[in-house]
């Protein structure tokens, strides 16, 4: 009997402890659920402030100072109300800490943050400057100076004064508010902004700032303007600068337009230094033209200039080899032949003419010498009637063409080898016009390429006698 009331008392006990036990779980679970229902209120809070970000990046008309920090103050309070349940939170419940709940909206605060002040930033200096700029309890001086150091240069040499505050207003306008200026500027940031190399947020983010920030233009004229002038020669960029508006931005039909009458221009230049061209000047003297005569037979049947008979040549005739050296250099001479007839040259002291004028020395004397150094003065070739300057052992047939020349005593041009070292120092062999008279120099595709030297635009205009012209631009 009481065993069985031990029994019963100690079941007693233990419904009691379960019961508590219960109680307490469907508290904790009332406390927890309390807690992330507040969370999730917090959450909504900071997800509105981002809703109005996002509207305000896409028009910020109508937004005021006092709303963007009133936004800001409250993401501020919504984020820390979020800090102290997520706390709670873990402390009840560890799995939570595993959660992605914390990070995520650190994450969003953040950018929610930053974006909020770059918007209170720009608003506060617009603000500001309007209202020191219409403020009358603001001296003069001390407007002054709120100018930064680059706004304060145009105006050094005025007086800071009351009267000159319009003076001062004026030329600021017109040093900072030129709208050319301004626009080139926006398409210049957009085309040199740097590439991206890897894959990151920040450098994509920023871009994306730019494009933001600087894209804002009524037509495509401002971009077309700019990629055009970024390829012109920098004359006629200067003279588009020259020509150009000045107070706004030219348009492209305007820059098309300048530029067909540049064209226009130079091509009439080049139709000018075309014909006067041939017109002496000061500098230059027309060179002395010497008429120079060469003439040449044809002739069907070759035979002996010395007995004028056919079947062999002079160097074959028995006549003519029985005589003496002298006189056969006399005869020679006499027939207007040439001293060397065969393509080597003397077999006995190796000069220029054929082994069978070959004579010593005393036996000069019979050598007439006044009429050599004539035909060498005069250079003209005057054969006989049947003369053959080709002189052959085979007796053939052969066409000479007549020829005529009348041109200008000129020396020759000499010419060297010299090394260029190329920019991997290696040396490659050149050969070098050498005129000292020359303006320019000149270099082979071929040899850029060998040596790998460095181009450079270089514009320059070539006039021949055929009135063309010929245009280089490397």
């Amino acid at each position: 009997m009481d065993k069985a009331i031990q029994l019963l008392h100690d079941q007693t006990e233990l419904k009691t402890g379960v019961d508590a036990v219960q109680c307490c779980g469907k508290k904790l679970d009332k406390a927890l659920l309390a807690l992330k229902v507040h969370r999730t209120v917090t959450e909504q809070q900071i997800d509105r402030v981002n809703d109005f970000v996002k509207r305000i990046q896409e028009d910020s008309s109508g937004v005021s100072l006092n709303e963007l920090n009133i936004r800001f103050k409250a993401l501020d309070s919504a984020f820390e109300a979020f800090n102290k349940v997520q706390t709670n939170i873990e402390e009840k419940d560890f799995d939570e800490i595993s959660q992605p709940n914390r990070s995520k909206c650190e994450e969003l605060y953040c950018c929610i943050a930053t974006t909020l002040k770059v918007c209170i930033s720009r608003l506060n200096n617009s603000v500001s400057n309007q209202t020191i700029h219409v403020s009358h309890a603001i001296l003069s001086d001390e407007k002054y100076e709120t100018l930064s150091p680059a706004a304060k240069a145009p105006i050094a040499g005025i007086k800071i004064i009351a009267e000159n505050y319009e003076i001062i207003l004026q030329r600021l306008k017109d040093r900072f508010e030129n709208k050319k200026i301004i626009g080139k500027q926006h398409t210049k940031q957009i085309f040199e902004h740097p590439k991206i190399i890897h894959a990151n947020a920040a450098d994509l983010r920023e871009l994306i700032d730019t494009m933001n920030n600087h894209f804002i233009v009524e037509s495509w004229d401002d971009l077309m303007v700019y990629i055009t002038t970024s390829k012109l020669d920098p004359d006629t960029l200067n003279k588009w600068n020259e020509k150009a508006p000045i107070d706004r931005l030219p348009t492209l039909s305007e820059l098309l337009n300048f530029l067909k009458r540049r064209c226009q221009i130079l091509e009439s230049n080049l139709s000018s230094v075309s014909l006067a061209s041939g017109a002496p000047t000061s500098r230059a003297v027309e060179p002395k033209r010497v008429q120079r005569t060469a003439k040449s037979f044809v002739t069907i049947k070759n035979c002996c200039s010395f007995c004028q008979k056919p079947g062999h040549v002079i160097c074959r005739c028995f006549d003519f080899l029985s005589l003496s050296a002298a006189d056969r250099l006399n005869k020679v001479h006499a027939l207007n032949l040439c001293v060397n007839w065969s393509k080597g040259r003397c077999h006995t002291c190796g000069k220029g003419h054929h082994s069978l004028l070959h004579f010593e020395r005393p036996q000069v004397e019979n050598y007439n010498a006044s009429k050599h150094n004539q035909i060498n003065k005069t250079n003209h070739i005057e054969p006989a009637e049947n003369a053959n300057h080709n002189i052959s052992d085979q007796a053939q047939p052969k066409n000479v063409a007549a020829l005529k020349t009348q041109h200008t005593e000129r020396n020759i041009l000499a010419t060297t080898i010299v090394y260029i070292i190329s920019k991997c120092n290696q040396r490659f062999p050149c050969r070098v016009l050498l005129d000292g008279g020359s303006q320019i120099n000149m270099i082979s595709e071929r040899m850029v390429h060998m040596t790998g030297l460095k181009r450079q635009y270089a514009p320059i205009q070539f006039q021949f006698p055929n009135k063309t012209g010929l245009f280089l631009k490397k």
